[in-house]
């Protein structure tokens, strides 16, 4: 199985896929719960006590890393700059107090776009908080992908955006099959504070070993034996990440093997502002 610390395309995946349909093996909208592994934000320098008041540039993609060891990285989906910030600080919104959010800085001179995640292993679920920055109802989403970039399914949520604290709302989905991608969406405010998509996302989850329910390839069953959690699916070569359908949009950046792409250490000074 190659990963993503060789050097990878991170695509930018058509819109119209992003219609909030689901396929069979693709189920929710499901809370943290439902998942085993974590993605805390928080290890791009959160400050326990005194949140952030200002927004840390994050390479694009920026690496991570799991509670459980994970690996993978995120960018936006046009190849702008991530931004890194704190619930209670510059975002005085709906995520629990301090959580680190990653937020395309719509607001304040970021790109509105979408989150693109990807993973240096097959998952088989994917959630996160998720809130809009403009004030309102707007409907969260997450869609996931497989090593070819097909989609598996997409699964809606809805939530209103205000400034109380510890409502945000956490949309996820799991899958029978492998998950090498997943993209997180909003639509639905008015873009008071920035044209939509203009959203930050806290806290992601994962699954690492298969929802399996008992032999069968289509159980999450991948070498047809009865176990869960091992693939055959492999993360496809660069070259054929390329040979993309005619339906995706056409832009694709290179990412950095790891190592390469440190997060910007620089603090770039923004108003304060609340959703």
């Amino acid at each position: 199985m190659r990963n993503l610390k060789r050097q990878l395309l991170f695509l930018a995946l058509c819109a119209a896929f992003l219609a909030g349909n689901s396929s069979a093996g693709v189920i929710g909208p499901l809370g943290p719960a439902s998942f085993n592994d974590t993605v805390d934000w928080c290890q791009f320098g959160c400050v326990p006590g005194s949140p952030l008041s200002t927004v840390v540039p994050l390479a694009s993609p920026q690496t991570w890393v799991s509670t459980g060891g994970n690996t993978g990285a995120i960018a936006l989906a046009l190849g702008g700059n991530a931004f890194f910030t704190q619930q209670g600080g510059f975002w005085g919104g709906n995520f629990n107090s301090e959580m680190g959010l990653i937020y395309n800085n719509a607001c304040c001179g970021g790109t509105s776009d979408n989150f693109l995640v990807a993973f240096d292993q097959a998952e088989y679920g994917v959630g996160a908080y998720i809130q809009a920055d403009s004030p309102g109802a707007f409907t969260g989403t997450v869609s996931l992908y497989d090593a070819s970039q097909v989609l598996l399914g997409s699964i809606d949520l809805g939530g209103v955006s205000d400034t109380s604290p510890g409502g945000a709302i956490f949309v996820g989905a799991t899958s029978t099959d492998p998950v090498w991608f997943a993209q997180f969406t909003v639509s639905g405010t008015t873009g008071l504070a920035g044209p939509e998509p203009d959203f930050a996302i806290g806290t992601m989850s994962l699954n690492a070993t298969a929802p399996c329910s008992g032999g069968g390839d289509d159980k999450g069953d991948d070498n047809g034996d009865g176990s869960c959690g091992a693939t055959e699916d492999s993360v496809p070569e660069p070259s054929s990440l390329l040979l993309m359908s005619p339906t995706l949009l056409g832009l694709v950046f290179l990412r950095r093997r790891a190592g390469d792409s440190p997060h910007h250490s620089g603090r770039a000074a923004m108003p304060d502002r609340m959703p």
